[in-house]
This record gives structure tokens, sequence and C-alpha cells, in this order.
């Protein structure tokens, strides 16, 4: 189980915003990750969803676990991590995702990069400064806004 929280849900959208959990990146990987670890497959995951406004209130969301997907889901995880290997130790260049860009919360913070900037490295050190892995500690980018 994960909880959620959102500041305000209407109830017309309760199903809607509850049905984006049904096949859910994170969720899988806590199964997954969980079928790893107790050596047996995790059955059922689910976000408990948590509404501040008008008034409290929470959901259990129970999203059984169909081993096809999971599998699925491991091999493009697989891949991912491999993508995320490749770049970190040199090899490659990572591969923007356009898809990814704006969501919900907003726009990536590396916007800029991508989409005005062209993802031109010179262009780039005007508004972004590289940083070593070993350097940043906010997480796994090596690349960090200047501001």
């Amino acid at each position: 189980m994960d909880t959620k929280v959102r500041f305000k849900l209407d109830a017309h959208f309760r199903q809607k915003a509850l049905s984006e959990f049904d096949v859910d990146w994170q969720l899988l990987h806590y199964a997954w990750e969980v079928g790893e670890v107790l050596g047996e497959p995790v059955k059922v995951v689910g976000p408990h969803l948590i509404t501040l406004t008008p008034k409290v209130s929470g959901v259990y969301h129970p999203v059984m676990v169909n081993p096809f997907t999971l599998s699925e889901w491991h091999r493009q995880a697989e891949k991912l991590w491999l993508d995320m290997y490749r770049v970190a130790e040199g090899y490659d260049l990572p591969t923007a995702n356009l898809f990814s860009c704006t969501t919900k919360f907003g726009r990536c913070e590396f916007w800029d990069a991508c989409h005005v900037l062209d993802r031109d490295e010179e262009k780039m050190g005007t508004v972004y400064q590289r940083k070593r892995l070993q350097e940043y500690k906010g997480g796994s980018s090596a690349i960090q806004r200047a501001d």
C-alpha cells in the first residue's frame, strides 16, 4: 500500500483518479521488489488516497497484480535501468522522454535544456552547471540548474 495525498478531489473525478493507479509504474515496482525480497509473488497492491478538502477522507484502491503485466513492467524496467547505467558510465547520452516533459505537476525542471537549448551542451552551459555524480547529493542527475 502506498499513501497518496491530494489537497482536493471532486467526487465525480474520484474514480478517474483511482483508475490511474491500475497500471502505475511505482506500484508495479513495489510489487516486483517485494516479490524479489520475499521470494513469492505479490497479488495485490494499491494506493491509500487521502483527500484533504472539503473534509478529510481516505479510500484504499486495491489493484490486482497481473503476472503478465508485472513481467512486462520488469522487461521495460531492465531496459530503462540499462540505459541509466550506460548514461552514468558515459557510454551513452541520455534519451529525452518527450512524453514526460509536462505532467499534472508542471514542466520538467530541464524543459529549457530540451526545448529551448536543443540539448546543446555549449548552450546549456549558460543555464545549467555540470557536476560529477559524486558531487551531486540531490539525486541521480549529473546536471544541475545554475540558478
